[in-house]
């Protein structure tokens, strides 16, 4: 009898059991000893991905999910280390992270879907590397669409493409006027690439940042289209790949460099033709692989057969408490922070709209407005003001005292005598308004408003004309 393990898989195209299994690469399930079950209401285990960085739907389905007695598990399938403030466990690329808690992906075995050849069929074959060559139209290509990728991919395409044409058939600088597969699947993508990659010489496999570890399936789709890989990323490359067969642009003291080794091989049709021959992985590389294959199992084992410590799990007390709390939003810290951000960037659309707080009480013909709390935003909205003719007076009060220049008016509350009664009050601190509006009013019996809701009204005024 299996062990019934309850999982929530909070990650893309994971909606049904059999997506579990595919995502954890579990393809031998007959022989495991546990058998997942997909639970969203009351899991086990929560298996999460890093768009819970920036996707605020998958933040708030972890948030509601999340606590003491869920095991959490992260996988991340782009460079993002795992937080073990919030993690038990992590599955992210980077042996050197590697622990009793974090495991690194077996790197061929993780882009199998992607990759379908791992061996070089034309291993030590020139003669048919040779009848390869004569197929390549081209002399070195360039596919990607993402223009936010870090700045040395286009730093080496402009390098290379100044020797000689390099073709960009991607949507990022392109130059050919081809679109790379914009109305297809991403696996279909990515197996388009290689038919197109296996007509050049050589192929730029550059990530989109540089880091540790961090090996996608770039540089193995060159491989598999028998493209020269011009690679970039992962500076400890030639521990999982073959140095032979790439040109590894971490040898290199600049892009130059990189530039005249690839001269030397476009020039030498057999030098071409030796690094195309080349075992893609040594012996060592693929016994490593073997192992952190099985590895990866045990590590897996490990949790769902709960035989890893509970003391290797996330801690939890004073300050990890804090700490959730701020990302999950719920500490006062966060809450203040979001308000405040929320409140800057209405500001800002106000302001497009050639509209400010002065515009807002000269339409209602205040003449004397006095401002509610003189932090930060308090005296930007007494600047503000001060500049509006139509306001007679205007001066902040405060509980406390707040660091401000000696020509800003600033009293306490009691302070403030009949002859001073405002005809109006925006109050900037941005909790527990409904009590300090209460508060006010008790004492001036004028119109009260809070900065918020001011932007609100002057934006949907201007919405609604």
């Amino acid at each position: 009898m299996k062990k019934q393990v309850h999982v929530c898989a909070i990650y893309p195209n994971v909606t049904k059991v059999e997506d579990i299994y595919k995502l954890l690469r579990l393809d031998h399930k007959d022989e495991l000893e546990y058998e997942f079950v997909m639970d969203n209401v009351h899991p086990d285990f929560i298996i999460v991905t890093e768009l819970l960085y920036v996707d605020p739907g998958v933040h708030k389905r972890f948030a509601e999910l999340y606590n003491d007695q869920i095991t959490t598990i992260f996988i991340g399938g782009e460079c993002v280390s795992p937080d073990l403030n919030l993690f038990d466990y992590a599955i992210c690329y980077g042996m050197f992270l590697e622990n009793d808690r974090v495991i690194c992906h077996p790197y061929m075995y993780h882009l199998r879907e992607t990759v379908k050849e791992f061996r070089n069929v034309y291993a030590g074959k020139i003669d048919s590397i040779k009848s390869e060559l004569s197929k390549k139209v081209g002399f070195c290509n360039f596919v990607y669409s993402n223009p936010n990728g870090h700045k040395c991919r286009e730093e080496i395409f402009h390098t290379i493409n100044a020797y000689k044409k390099v073709d960009s058939l991607g949507s990022f600088l392109n130059n050919t006027g081809f679109r790379d597969g914009d109305d297809c699947s991403y696996y279909e993508k990515i197996r388009s690439s290689v038919d197109l990659k296996s007509q050049y010489k050589f192929t730029i496999a550059f990530e989109n940042e540089i880091s540790r570890g961090y090996t996608t399936e770039k540089v193995f789709l060159a491989l598999e289209a028998h493209s020269i890989p011009i690679y970039w990323g992962n500076p400890e490359i030639g521990g999982i790949i073959n140095e032979k067969a790439i040109i590894n642009c971490h040898q290199y003291d600049n892009f130059q460099q990189v530039l005249e080794r690839v001269k030397e091989i476009d020039q030498n049709d057999a030098l071409w033709c030796q690094i195309v021959s080349e075992p893609w992985m040594t012996k060592e590389q693929e016994d490593q692989e073997r192992r952190q294959i099985q590895k990866y199992y045990d590590f897996l084992d490990g949790i769902f057969l709960e035989k890893n410590p509970i003391a290797l799990k996330r801690g939890s007390g004073t300050f990890a408490n804090l700490y959730r709390n701020f990302f999950f939003g719920n500490s006062d810290v966060y809450v203040k922070s979001m308000a405040k951000f929320r409140l800057c960037m209405d500001w800002i659309h106000v302001h497009h709209q050639g509209k400010g707080l002065g515009s807002f009480f000269k339409d209602r013909a205040y003449k004397t407005v006095a401002i509610y709390g003189m932090a930060d935003i308090g005296a930007a909205a007494y600047e503000e003001l001060k500049e509006c003719e139509a306001i007679e007076t205007v001066y902040g009060i405060d509980q406390g005292f707040p660091p401000l220049p000696d020509d800003v008016k600033c009293f306490r509350l009691y302070e403030v005598n009949e002859d001073m009664y405002p005809d109006a009050v925006v109050t900037t601190v941005l909790t527990d308004q409904e009590t300090i509006a209460e508060n006010i009013q008790k004492q001036f019996h004028c119109d009260i408003y809070s900065i918020t809701e001011i932007m609100q009204k002057i934006l949907n005024e201007a919405n609604n004309l």
